[in-house]
């Protein structure tokens, strides 16, 4: 009898001290399931690495497309270049490089829009989709040439498997594009104030089949 009874009490004794350690590890699970924000990938490779060719395209060329990004950055920009084998479930490359955009401090104004500097220029391999895609500060000189950089300076090179050679083009010609924004530092003030409140992503895809 006692020695059941003692039983007993070490029982309740053991409980009453795993109840805070249960907690905790209820708390960690909560914690996980939610899953960190976004910008626990601020440091990632991934989002501040200028050059990640994950589809391998570039080989021995990555230094060519390197050099017509150090000139593109010459002008002002701030820019990153992703090569993909597939955008997978995202539905297409531009709802994509948006959940990158959510992902990346470093591509992110101070709103968490797109920053207004940055200009992305990316393909999807098994989609044989282009896109480039860039803050509002270069959205007067892009918007206009950015159809004719994809079908005339990158996509032709892209049917010919020269994917280094493409983006050397698409960089080069984009840097051009830019030059008057460049060269006029963005615009007035007011403009550049109208920037940060009001970030929008400009955007282009096209295909290359």
């Amino acid at each position: 009898m006692n020695t059941k009874s003692k039983w007993c009490q070490d029982s309740k004794l053991w409980l009453i001290l795993m109840i805070p350690l249960l907690t905790l590890i209820a708390l960690w699970s909560m914690i996980g399931g939610i899953g960190l924000p976004a910008t626990a990938y601020a440091a990632s490779p991934q989002c501040d690495q200028i050059v990640v060719d994950e589809a391998g395209v570039f080989g021995e060329n990555v230094t060519r497309v390197e050099a017509a990004v150090r000139e593109l950055q010459n002008s002002g920009a701030d820019v990153r270049v992703r090569t993909f084998q597939t955008y997978g479930s995202a539905g297409n490359l531009d709802l994509f490089t948006k959940q990158l955009q959510r992902e990346c401090a470093s591509w992110q104004a101070v709103d968490g829009g797109f920053k207004n500097n940055l200009i992305v220029l990316a393909v999807s391999l098994n989609e044989r989709e282009t896109g480039l895609f860039y803050g509002t500060q270069w959205e007067k000189a892009l918007d206009a040439n950015w159809p004719r950089i994809a079908a005339k300076g990158m996509n032709p090179r892209f049917k010919d498997g020269d994917f280094a050679g493409g983006f050397v083009n698409g960089l080069r010609d984009v840097n051009s594009a830019i030059q008057p924004v460049a060269a006029s530092g963005g615009g007035s003030g007011f403009v550049k104030l109208l920037m940060w409140v009001f970030v929008f992503v400009g955007v282009g895809i096209a295909g290359f089949v």
